[in-house]
Formats: C-alpha cells, sequence, structure tokens
C-alpha cells in the first residue's frame, strides 16, 4: 500500500448472499491515506463515504471501477485529498482505543441496566 496512488477493492457478496462484515482492508487502506475504490456493498459501506474518502460504485458495475480509477489517477491532487480525508475519518472512527473505550462503556451500561432490572434475564 505504501507505494500506491488509490487503494481498489471490488468485493461482493456470495451467491447465498454472504458478504463480508467491517471492511478492515478499507480502514487499513485509508491510514496510509489512500483513497478507496470499491462496490458499494457490505464492509466498504462502513468504512468508505463516497465522495470524501474515495468512491463507491454499484456492485459487480466494472465500467464504472474503471471509470473511478482513471479519475482518481488523472487528478492526483483529488485523489491525494481524499486520502488525506480517510486517514482523518478513520483515526478518528476507527482508533482502537476509543473504539475499545466505547465497547466497554456500552457492557457497562448493558450490565447497570441488567442489574437494575431494566432487562430481562431471558435469552
Amino acid at each position: 500500500m505504501n507505494e500506491s496512488l488509490i487503494f481498489c477493492a471490488p468485493s461482493h457478496p456470495t451467491a447465498d448472499n454472504k458478504g463480508e462484515g467491517f471492511g478492515m482492508v478499507y480502514a487499513e487502506a485509508a491510514m496510509v491515506g489512500l483513497p478507496v475504490v470499491a462496490y458499494a456493498v457490505g464492509g466498504a459501506l462502513e468504512a468508505v463515504v463516497h465522495g470524501r474518502t474515495g468512491k463507491l460504485v454499484p456492485e459487480r458495475n466494472v465500467h464504472l471501477l474503471a471509470g473511478a480509477i482513471s479519475e482518481l489517477l488523472a487528478n492526483p491532487t483529488r485523489a491525494s485529498d481524499l486520502g488525506r480525508e480517510g486517514r482523518l475519518r478513520a483515526m478518528r472512527a476507527f482508533d482502537i482505543k476509543k473504539q475499545t473505550s466505547r465497547l466497554e462503556s456500552l457492557y457497562d451500561e448493558i450490565t447497570a441496566r441488567k442489574n437494575s432490572g431494566d432487562i430481562s434475564n431471558r435469552g
């Protein structure tokens, strides 16, 4: 990734409609300042903001995918801007320490509600 100008990972669901959860690879690309080009499905939808941190195109539309890649390669300033914004967003939204703290707070809140009787013991 360190030698790339853009990151392209056009993922799509399997035949039985199973897809990826969170798109970690998109966040990793953003962390090194790469604009992302991907299909607008699965984990890409959570990790990439179309027009702000990269380009998302309809699933399996290789013509639009190629167009988005060409557009960014032809306009390195725009690509750099998207990559910079992606890095800032990834640092804000996907920081492991911040996310761990948020998760721990959720656990504490749920535990407190359960102990106070606000949630049932039924599974």
